[in-house]
C-alpha cells in the first residue's frame, strides 16, 4: 500500500510518499521525491493512482507535478519525474484529484491564467502526452473529478469564489480522450450549464447553502 504526505490546511512541508505492508499496516520505506528544475515540484504530494495494467502507479503533487512511481514491491522504491504543469503560488495555482479511464489521465488544473481539466494519453507512463483541454471560464476552479463507472460522464466541483456551490459535468470519449462539457446538466430553467447548491431548503431541512467538494457516483443496486 502507498501513501502521501500531504498536510492539507497546515504547512504543506510534505515532500515524500511511504509504502506499507497491508496486512499489519507496518511501514516499509518512507521514499522523498526528487526535486525538478522549478525546485518545488515535489512539494505537497497528492493522489496516487493505478493506471490500466492495475500496477503502473503515478504520484500527482499539489504543485503539479507527477511522478512515476519504481520498484514498490522491492527494498528500494524510487519516484521519477516525468510531467510538470505550470505552478507559481498556492493562491494562484493548483492540481486537484485526478482520475483514469483506460489509457487516459484527466487532471483538474487551477491556474491564474486559466483553468481546465487536462486530458493526457499514459501510454508511455514515462512521457504523458496531452491530447485536449476542456478550457473553464472564470471563477471555476477545478478542484475535484468523480469518474462515472463504466461511463463517460464526469462530475466538477470547483475550490474557488462563487463556483464554490456549483456542480458541472463534464464528459469523456474513452476512444480519444477527448473532453466535452455537457451543457443539458443544470438547474430546470438555468441558463448557465452546472446544478446550483446556494439554496436555502433541503430535503433535510432550510440548512442554508451548500459546499459541493468530494464527488462519487452511487452503484443501482442489482
Amino acid at each position: 500500500m502507498v501513501s502521501t504526505t500531504a498536510d492539507m490546511w497546515a504547512e504543506k512541508l510534505g515532500t515524500s510518499f511511504q509504502v506499507w505492508r497491508l496486512s499489519d499496516l507496518t511501514l516499509l520505506k518512507t521514499v522523498r521525491l526528487p526535486e525538478g528544475p522549478r525546485g518545488d515540484e515535489h512539494t505537497d504530494p497528492a493522489e496516487i493512482r493505478l493506471l490500466a495494467d492495475s500496477t503502473t502507479a503515478i504520484l500527482t503533487t499539489f504543485t503539479c507535478a507527477m511522478y512515476l512511481l519504481h520498484g514498490l514491491d522491492t527494498d528500494d522504491p524510487r519516484a521519477e519525474l516525468v510531467f510538470v504543469l505550470p505552478w507559481e503560488d498556492y493562491e494562484t495555482d493548483d492540481c486537484g484529484i485526478p482520475v483514469t479511464r483506460g489509457r487516459f489521465w484527466i487532471q483538474a488544473y487551477g491556474h491564474s491564467s486559466g483553468s481546465a481539466l487536462i486530458s493526457m494519453d499514459m501510454s508511455d507512463p514515462g512521457s504523458p502526452r496531452v491530447v485536449d483541454e476542456l478550457r473553464l471560464e472564470e471563477p471555476w476552479w477545478p478542484h475535484w473529478l468523480s469518474l462515472e463507472p463504466e461511463g463517460d460522464r464526469i462530475v466538477v466541483t470547483s475550490n474557488q469564489g462563487s463556483a464554490l456551490h456549483r456542480v458541472l459535468m463534464a464528459r469523456l470519449d474513452p476512444e480519444t480522450g477527448a473532453l466535452a462539457l455537457d451543457s443539458t446538466f443544470r438547474d430546470p430553467g438555468a441558463e448557465e450549464p452546472g446544478v446550483r447548491f446556494d439554496r436555502a431548503s433541503w430535503p433535510h431541512g432550510p440548512a442554508g447553502p451548500g459546499r459541493p467538494h468530494g464527488a462519487v457516483f452511487a452503484r443501482p443496486e442489482r
